[in-house]
């Protein structure tokens, strides 16, 4: 990666923080105005072309699967996950394979910049807190004291609920899976661009969640309306300069 002269911050740090400052109660208030569906382009000039007659974008489980993926959007009631099902959602997305090193998204020069944390408040097998995914071992670590983040943050659904814009009481949120970066990793061998690197491949995960928790019949949708000051502090951020929160998708009933 070029140096940069001394006092001066690459683009993207500057960029990221600046969210801090940008995403913040007021500026993700909830609006009631109805948006539009995203746009496309069209070349109508020339001739098209379209699938063959025997095309069917449904022919198998998986690509029906694919195109089933949903976010939820009306309230949800209550639906605890297992143990499993979460290490489910977890492993499909960012497992390391024990053989080849590595893990379900691809990932710029291998640097995986991602870190994964569960924040679980309705379970029924796991106690309910603030964990963190170690994809080599494929297990759950507690990164602070669950009665500290009890004290400071519970009762975590009111937590979900006062932090996150959209959810309210109606929202019955099982986990909230919090994806941070540490865009240095990927910074270190592609600069800039690194940090490009590591918001696709947030993107990829984010659909491995999503395609897991179909797979399993649960809810989901991804999250970036949040206070990010608010989740930094519960996981403790400040004293990891280097590390960002990115994006969260809940688990919920679907």
């Amino acid at each position: 990666m070029s140096q940069l002269p001394d006092g001066l911050y690459p683009l993207y740090r500057l960029y990221h923080r600046n969210q801090h400052d940008l995403v913040d109660a007021d500026a993700v208030a909830v609006d009631d105005r109805s948006w539009p569906t995203g746009g496309y382009r069209e070349y109508t000039r020339l001739e098209s072309e379209t699938p063959s007659a025997s095309f069917d974008p449904d022919d198998t489980p998986f690509l029906r699967q694919l195109r089933s993926r949903s976010s939820f959007d009306d309230p949800t009631e209550p639906r605890p996950v297992t143990r499993d099902e979460l290490f489910t959602v977890l492993t499909s997305a960012y497992r390391v394979d024990p053989a080849s090193g590595t893990r379900p998204v691809a990932s710029a020069g291998q640097r995986y910049p991602l870190e994964i944390y569960p924040l679980v408040v309705d379970a029924v097998d796991l106690d309910s807190g603030l964990y963190h995914y170690n994809p080599a071992a494929n297990t759950l670590e507690r990164p602070a004291d669950p009665d500290y983040v009890d004290d400071r943050f519970g009762p975590l659904n009111r937590f979900v609920g006062e932090q996150w814009t959209h959810l309210d009481t109606d929202h019955a949120v099982s986990v909230m899976l919090l994806v941070t970066g540490l865009p240095s990793r990927s910074t270190a061998k592609y600069g800039e661009r690194g940090y490009l690197f590591t918001l696709v491949e947030a993107g990829a995960v984010l659909h491995a969640m999503q395609l897991a928790a179909d797979h399993l019949g649960i809810g989901s949708r991804p999250y970036a309306g949040f206070r990010y000051d608010a989740v930094d502090a519960l996981l403790g951020l400040a004293d990891r300069p280097n590390e960002w929160t990115l994006v969260s998708v809940a688990l919920a009933h679907p």
